[in-house]
């Protein structure tokens, strides 16, 4: 515990190396759920017979010329925290060059002669061929395609999420060590410097998630409020523990 109150009062930095290594466990987590569900469904007799019945494809002068004025449909089945409803829809229909939202409901993937359409949760988001000028594939190439594609999307998920925690958990960091001049006036003591308020809150941080990650595995998922309560409850406790012969770094 020791070297823990040594750390806070007179380590350097204000404790970002510890914060990207939360950030790169939690986007580990993330995009590793995310390419063993898919990857699961992909090796499963459901995703081989869902490839087995994909067409080839053409692609040429950024229009599909393969299958044309085919409309084709597929319900896929996945797990609820991906759609609410248990399914996506995989439509190919070059029977149109444009997509009508009414007749997509369902959340999915939409393919047109000119235009690539994901659905979700209502919202559209399109992407144009045009700027394919040539592309073809075989029946046969859509598992190692598939494979690869979902490498590149689990690193670029992993990338982007270490991004997006690590801004998080920054913006946290911050919050908690404000939150800590509060705490000081029921724990009365040192008038800390920010940068040790910063160290403490990042250390409460830790401590927090030591606690909640394990009930998360039983099934209860702590709320915002329970993390927000125990933060407190260990920068309280670290504030009344922190020895006085070893501070370095205080206000004037």
């Amino acid at each position: 515990m020791l070297k823990l109150y040594s750390y806070m009062l007179n380590g350097s930095g204000r404790g970002k190396r510890y914060l990207l290594l939360l950030a790169v466990i939690f986007a580990a987590v993330v995009s590793l759920l995310f390419y063993t569900t898919w990857s699961a469904y992909l090796f499963s007799s459901e995703g081989k017979t869902f490839l087995e019945k994909l067409p080839a494809l053409s692609i040429e002068n950024g229009e599909v010329t393969q299958p044309a004025d085919v409309s084709w449909e597929y319900l896929i089945n996945v797990p609820e925290s991906i759609s609410d409803s248990g399914e996506i829809s995989v439509v190919i229909d070059t029977t149109q060059a444009d997509f009508n939202p009414l007749t997509a409901p369902k959340n999915g993937l939409y393919l047109t002669r000119s235009d690539l359409y994901f659905v979700k949760d209502g919202t559209i988001y399109m992407q144009s061929l045009q700027s394919i000028d040539k592309m073809k594939i075989k029946q046969n190439e859509y598992m190692p395609l598939f494979k690869k594609s979902l490498m590149i999307s689990a690193w670029t998920l992993w990338l982007l999420m270490t991004v997006s925690f690590f801004i998080v958990l920054y913006l946290w960091s911050l919050f908690y060590a404000v939150c800590s001049y509060v705490l000081t006036v029921f724990i009365p003591g040192e008038s800390y410097s920010f940068p040790v308020r910063r160290r403490l809150s990042v250390v409460s941080m830790f401590f927090a998630y030591l606690v909640l990650i394990p009930i998360s595995f039983l099934g209860l998922y702590p709320s915002l409020v329970m993390f927000f309560v125990l933060v407190l409850i260990f920068e309280a406790i670290f504030l009344a523990g922190l020895p006085k012969n070893m501070i370095i770094t205080v206000d004037k």
